[in-house]
């Protein structure tokens, strides 16, 4: 089984505005800037890796040497967002799509579950010895910039409500902002209006940001490896967590990556 990363995430869970302001620099040093980014990718990884996941949205290619024994294929990281497609080498070598018609994605459970359809099955051609199937897929939670009110936003632009709840907004066509902030929908696909006249568009909730929880527990990282630069030595006992690792542990998928089978 092979994993493999085919996009990076256009943006990190905190800004590097929000990682000097955990930091309490205050300044517009080019150096500081540098080594905040740094910290900033450090302690995303660092939260990546303790809770199995990737958080920003990203696409991966996900590798099996063969079918499951039973209808489901469990992918990796958590907050599946879709399936761009499955395929299959032959032992000739030569690759086949499965038709999306013949599995049901779904992206409510925790990882990610790709289900055959009522009455279908996994092909039944022999396979190509070395990874022979290949499953491309979107994961991570979305991210967005906070809503600006009268401001040009383009075609599949994504937003935080000034209040934030907790969803992200992706603009379905240019628009540009109303005065008052629209009532933001609480349920995914929900849509709202917002501009007017020749201006206006729709707002589509597209999934779940990044929770407070885990940024909060990025940004401690920060501001630790930010204020204590040498190497730390630390051996947690069993009654005791790191704060960090407390805010995250919620969210952990335990075992990781689970092989199906």
């Amino acid at each position: 089984m092979i994993i493999e990363q085919v996009t990076l995430p256009a943006q990190y869970p905190v800004s590097l505005a929000e990682g000097k302001k955990q930091c309490e620099i205050d300044d517009d040093d080019t150096v500081h800037d540098t080594y905040v980014k740094s910290l900033i990718m450090a302690a995303t990884g660092r939260a990546e890796q303790y809770l199995h996941r990737r958080l920003v949205t990203q696409t991966w290619k996900y590798y099996m040497d063969g079918w499951p024994y039973g209808s489901s294929i469990r992918l990796p990281f958590g907050r599946l967002q879709s399936v761009t497609s499955i395929k299959y080498k032959d032992s000739d070598g030569d690759e086949s799509t499965f038709s999306a018609d013949d599995y049901i994605v779904d992206t409510n459970s925790e990882p990610g579950l790709i289900e055959l359809g009522y009455e279908e099955s996994w092909p039944t051609v022999t396979l190509y010895p070395s990874n022979p199937i290949k499953i491309e897929f979107v994961c991570g939670y979305y991210i967005g910039s906070t809503w600006v009110k009268e401001t040009a936003y383009a075609e599949n632009s994504l937003v935080l409500p000034v209040t934030e709840n907790g969803l992200v907004y992706k603009c379905t066509a240019a628009l540009t902002s109303s005065a008052t902030a629209p009532t933001w929908p609480l349920t995914i696909a929900g849509t709202v209006a917002d501009g007017t006249g020749a201006t206006e568009g729709v707002w589509t909730c597209v999934g779940l940001a990044v929770p407070e929880a885990i940024r909060h527990g990025i940004k401690l990282t920060i501001s630790d490896l930010f204020e204590n630069r040498e190497t730390e030595v630390y051996i947690p006992n069993h009654f005791t967590l790191k704060t960090w690792e407390a805010l995250l542990f919620p969210y952990k998928l335990f075992g990781g990556i689970v092989e199906n089978g």
